[in-house]
């Protein structure tokens, strides 16, 4: 993975309703104590835009692998009733970190609490350098030793966190050099506990607060990850930036939302004491290593429904058209290949806009002629074709609790992403490590971690 440098503000799949999660350079912490001047940071396109509050990294993969779990159920956005959603709904263009110390830098991530229960733990992905590359700009020195305050909304129309009601607290300390971690093997996001856990009440907004206590916070600090989408007009997200977001604070100065002008989603699960879990657990983008779908090509999604059946009516998949008059056929088969439902949608021109790979991805909706139902316990392959043009997808790779330990209700855990580029090499996991590009078939037949950036929309 390429990481670049910007912002100290920089650049998974997720359920509120019915819980989900998303990730980046990770980095494990050996002990646990529980208890604008110039701005940096980077977005891991592999560009830099300096000048902005403190976040870090993204690049061309977009991240920093997995199992299999249920799709995700979400609450849909405004505009599709009782409708819910149902696979990896999360538009992902990038990950991107927030340092904590490095100037004075905080975080928050802001929540709508879920449950009447309480919040007992939860995970984050913690960001660190590479091997021999200490200056990469996502940890420095030690990581430092960071606090953790679980605190209400301020009830402001900017959503603060109310810092002078902490309802619990905890910590963790780093034992890194130069910003590195050389206890390989060790979890990247390792579940931190509340020692004295506050009770919280569902429909309620809260803040989970990060503060470098260090001695020497701008020598050893640290970063935590979200995951971002270049602009913030997606109206598919399952969440709005209220009920989940991030935000930064500069040397005591007031809060911020890093870049108003993206999607922004914390990567981040809440595990209530009731056993209900919430978030988003995506801890890869794969941004730079897009599969093509044309009248040779295709994609296609393998799943077994472990939700209850449902009916759906349409399906939608984020891409880009790489030319006009491109035609998207989406077919749902069993996993004898008989059909269940297919479909096809001319791409709208707008979808054509933006040179690189990774520009303008949008969702498109392929409608079903009648609705049908997924069901439970039903396994099935969701095939994405072209009658006419060529268009770009890319995937996700889950944090599943095999490697990362995301919980399955905060990742796409049913399925996992495939392509056949028509090459004699069949249908392939869909990978991008190990100097993959677009142009290259270097998936892996038993490979299962990674999701097309797709979803259901049912009742």
């Amino acid at each position: 993975m390429q990481l670049s440098r910007s912002k100290r503000i920089s650049v998974a799949v997720f359920t509120l309703l019915t819980p989900v999660i998303l990730a980046f350079q990770n980095c494990s912490p050996t002990s646990l104590s529980t208890s604008a001047s110039t701005q940096g940071g980077s977005t891991n396109n592999g560009q830099s835009s300096g000048g902005e509050p403190a976040t870090g990294n993204t690049d061309g993969t977009g991240s920093s692998g997995g199992a299999t779990t249920p799709p995700v159920v979400v609450t849909p956005p405004s505009g599709t009733g009782a409708l819910k959603m149902y696979g990896n709904p999360w538009a992902t263009d990038s990950l991107a970190n927030i340092d904590i110390g490095n100037g004075g830098y905080r975080a928050s991530y802001r929540f709508r609490a879920k449950e009447n229960a309480p919040l007992n733990s939860f995970r984050v992905y913690w960001t660190c350098n590479y091997e021999g590359q200490p200056e990469r700009g996502y940890a420095h020195g030690t990581g430092g030793t960071i606090r953790i305050d679980l605190v209400p909304d301020d009830g402001s129309s900017q959503h603060a966190p109310n810092l002078n009601q902490v309802l619990a607290s905890t910590q963790r300390t780093f034992n890194l050099i130069g910003g590195y971690d050389p206890r390989k093997g060790q979890s990247w996001f390792q579940q931190q506990t509340f020692p004295s856990p506050a009770n919280l009440v569902a429909g309620k907004l809260y803040h989970l607060v990060f503060t470098n206590i260090d001695n020497q916070p701008d020598t050893n600090w640290i970063g935590i990850n979200r995951v971002i989408a270049y602009k913030n007009n997606d109206v598919q997200q399952p969440v709005n930036a209220i009920d989940w977001g991030a935000l930064y604070s500069y040397r005591g100065g007031s809060w911020a939302i890093p870049h108003p002008e993206w999607t922004d989603n914390p990567i981040l699960q809440l595990n209530y004491g009731n056993g209900v879990s919430q978030g988003i657990g995506i801890m890869e983008v794969w941004i730079g290593k897009v599969k093509e779908i044309s009248t040779t090509k295709s994609i296609r999604q393998v799943f077994t429904f472990s939700k209850n059946t449902t009916t759906v009516s349409s399906v939608s998949l984020r891409l880009k058209s790489l030319s006009f008059g491109s035609v998207l056929k989406a077919r749902v088969e069993k996993s004898d290949g008989s059909l269940v439902a297919e479909s096809e949608v001319p791409a709208p021109n707008s979808l054509m806009t933006g040179g690189l790979n990774y520009e303008n991805h949008n969702w498109l909706k392929v409608p079903f002629a009648k609705t049908f139902s997924l069901v439970q316990g039903q396994s099935y392959r969701l095939v994405f074709t072209s009658s006419s043009g060529v268009f770009y997808a890319y995937m996700n790779r889950d944090g599943d609790a095999s490697q990362y330990g995301f919980s399955k209700f905060v990742v796409d855990s049913d399925g996992y992403a495939q392509y056949n580029n028509n090459d004699g090499m069949g249908w392939l996991g869909a990978y991008a490590w190990d100097g993959c590009s677009s142009s290259q078939n270097c998936g892996r037949a038993d490979y299962v971690d990674s999701d097309w950036q797709y979803f259901f929309l049912g009742n």
